[in-house]
């Protein structure tokens, strides 16, 4: 007993300073007026190359983390518990980190390590599975994250404003200057977005804060001009709230349903008469061409491919703008399926802890996570977010905490 409460100590010390660090880290970065603006040179005139060495620290950071975890279960002797999952859940995780290690070994394409590394997460999940959370301390590090990141969303926009400083992904002269905040990447920031304005809307706030971290989240949601991901926010809205009338039966979902359809016919209509007809509308539009083509390039990839492509024999990195398209074409039709299967069973399961603890408090982080499987699979239509960090690792913490129904009070 003592030996398994010195465990969870550690591992709480552990992730706390992991949390505040990082976030001491970030913000102390974007305090520069001339912060490095890292990731690929190709995609905009102020990016540079990230560094080798940083591109692949994250992942030496997360097996560091594996490490002294496994390092623990040692120490104290903690023994492996499969009994608690059915073998086809163990199987699949197994398999979606498998696949693409083994494809990496003999392509030696970055891409291919980045899909699969963070389901040995999901893989030394199944081996330890945790008997209760804290949503109370999860409901905190999210609450912070949303704070800090409109801080690190306020200085950008003063150095833009006052010094002329472009975010990572910006064009002089231009109205595509796109705010990624914390993150500095527009299109993945986009997509936790969704997570956090029900995060806080759900949440314990009064109304005054809760309306005004809405209106800050909405803004920044803006501010990234990722049209996938305001795009995958309104189309997953309506999803959800039928999903969850269809399960639980629950009338405030289908009122809230009709009320999501009748805001989104009012703001369709008056988007196409006042807004639609604006010259700067038409111009963002136009600047937008070019990533629309570079989407559509993807279903070129599709068709111009083999058999060997389509059951995952001849894997080759990044082919399209689109996810779908990339766990098909690098590792076959069964691993696309288990990708996507493993998330909808982790939605399954949410919305019945949802379901059964109406009353309970920490609900906000089931309504979150929700929302943020049913975005991500939404966005592997347009977007490679299977490769994208740290939204793919969030997509296998959320597989994790959805097992987590027998503690929501903890």
């Amino acid at each position: 007993m003592l030996n398994k409460l010195k465990f969870d100590i550690n591992i709480n010390k552990l992730w706390d300073f992991f949390i505040l660090s990082s976030l001491i880290v970030a913000l102390y970065y974007y305090s520069f007026r001339y912060p490095l603006k890292i990731n690929d040179s190709d995609t905009s005139p102020v990016y540079v190359d990230t560094p080798p060495i940083l591109q692949y620290g994250k992942y030496v950071i997360i097996l560091i983390f594996i490490v002294l975890f496994l390092t623990m279960v040692i120490k104290f002797k903690i023994r492996a518990n499969v009994r608690k999952f059915r073998t086809w859940e163990i199987f699949l995780a197994v398999f979606l980190l498998i696949i693409p290690m083994i494809s990496f070994l003999f392509v030696k394409n970055p891409y291919l390590l980045q899909v699969g590394i963070f389901f040995s997460i999901l893989v030394i999940f199944y081996l330890f599975p945790f008997s209760k959370i804290n949503v109370n301390k999860i409901n905190k590090y999210i609450l912070l994250f949303i704070l800090a990141s409109i801080a690190v969303e306020i200085i950008q926009l003063f150095n833009f404003f006052a010094f002329e400083r472009l975010p990572a992904l910006g064009y002089h002269n231009s109205i595509s200057v796109r705010f990624g905040s914390l993150w500095d990447d527009p299109n993945s920031f986009a997509l936790i977005i969704p997570m956090l304005i029900v995060f806080v809307y759900v949440g314990k706030f009064n109304n005054l804060m809760k309306y005004l971290l809405i209106i800050a989240l909405l803004f920044m949601l803006l501010l990234t001009q990722s049209l996938t991901g305001i795009a995958t926010f309104i189309v997953s809205l309506p999803v959800v709230m039928f999903i969850l009338f269809v399960f639980t039966k629950h009338e405030k979902f289908l009122k809230a349903l009709k009320l999501n359809i009748t805001i989104y016919v009012v703001c369709l209509f008056l988007f196409f008469i006042f807004v639609y007809p604006t010259e700067f509308i038409q111009k963002f539009l136009s600047l937008k061409q070019g990533s629309i083509s570079g989407h559509l390039e993807g279903l070129d990839a599709f068709i111009n491919t083999g058999l060997l492509d389509y059951i995952g024999l001849n894997p080759r990195g990044i082919l399209a703008e689109t996810g779908y398209i990339n766990l098909l074409l690098n590792f076959g039709i069964f691993y696309l399926f288990a990708y996507v299967f493993i998330g909808l069973s982790s939605i399954y399961r949410i919305i019945y802890i949802i379901k059964n603890n109406v009353d309970k408090q920490g609900l906000e982080l089931y309504y979150g996570l929700l929302f943020f499987l049913v975005a991500y699979l939404i966005s592997l239509v347009n977007l490679p977010v299977e490769e994208i960090f740290p939204i793919s690792l969030i997509y296998v913490l959320s597989i994790v905490l959805s097992y987590s129904k027998n503690s929501i009070e903890h």
